[in-house]
């Protein structure tokens, strides 16, 4: 049995792979998945439950994972390199892992960029104050974004490469967000902290309940309207409330 955190240092490591491949609507179907078109879930990898309905970038597979019962809405954008979490939603129009471009040299448009490439000396870097890795466009494309466990980002939101948004935070409707979120933290605007969602002490009593490894069935019987009641609930419950929860791909043998 994996947690949802063993998946994650997995996929950071790059060695996380399917334990099913699905290969048709029946067999979607059967682990509740729902999208608007499977050329959505090629080359991707998820969780029972979850819904999507964006396209994604993909230069090569296994680069995006999308965690047990999380949602992603319609008309939004998807590079590689992304990891979101379980029980977490994506609003309408959101891009995720967005295109970066390189400041430093002649031009920004990439037709231009893809000629002769030469790289700066030491001294011409310090010269023009920049760091090296400003410089290295794809390196700077190719950090991962990382969306935590009972997440929820707002429509039309925009989140840059690199970027880790902690458990249990919410970013609000058209915000940027190009720096860490931490976890059960409220965030608009671009990176503008609005509020903690909880105290200190009860945001470490979530993070350590983990609940989003449990069984759905588990969690509907539960007070979550009530932090408190639903941590005293949820801590008294024996190891058989955890879910064994399989990474699935899809792949349609008629294409």
């Amino acid at each position: 049995m994996y947690h949802i955190e063993e998946k994650l240092q997995q996929f950071l490591k790059k060695t996380i792979v399917s334990d099913i491949t699905l290969s048709s609507d029946m067999h979607l179907n059967e682990h509740n998945i729902r999208y608007t078109d499977t050329e959505y879930l090629k080359g991707i990898l998820f969780e029972k439950g979850i819904m999507n309905n964006i396209p994604s970038f993909q230069d090569a597979p296994n680069k995006i994972f999308l965690g047990a019962y999380s949602s992603i809405r319609a008309n939004g954008y998807m590079r590689c390199n992304v990891f979101m979490g379980r029980h977490s939603g994506i609003g309408y129009r959101c891009t995720i892992a967005a295109g970066m471009h390189n400041f430093s040299g002649v031009s920004i448009n990439p037709d231009t960029i893809m000629a002769k490439q030469g790289d700066y000396t030491d001294e011409e870097l310090v010269m023009l104050n920049i760091s090296r890795d400003q410089t290295d466009v794809k390196e700077m494309n190719s950090r991962p974004v990382v969306i935590g466990n009972d997440v929820y980002l707002g429509d039309g939101i925009i989140v840059m490469p690199g970027v880790t948004i902690g458990n249990g935070s919410v970013v609000a409707a058209n915000a940027i967000i190009t720096k860490d979120v931490e976890p059960y933290t409220i965030v608009g605007g671009v990176n503008k902290v609005i509020r903690d969602r909880f105290p200190d002490n009860v945001k470490e009593m979530l993070l350590k309940t983990k609940w989003w490894n449990a069984r759905l069935d588990i969690l509907k019987t539960l007070p979550v309207d009530n932090v408190f009641r639903f941590v005293d609930e949820f801590n008294n419950l024996d190891d058989s409330k955890w879910d064994d929860i399989q990474t699935l791909g899809y792949s349609n043998a008629n294409n």
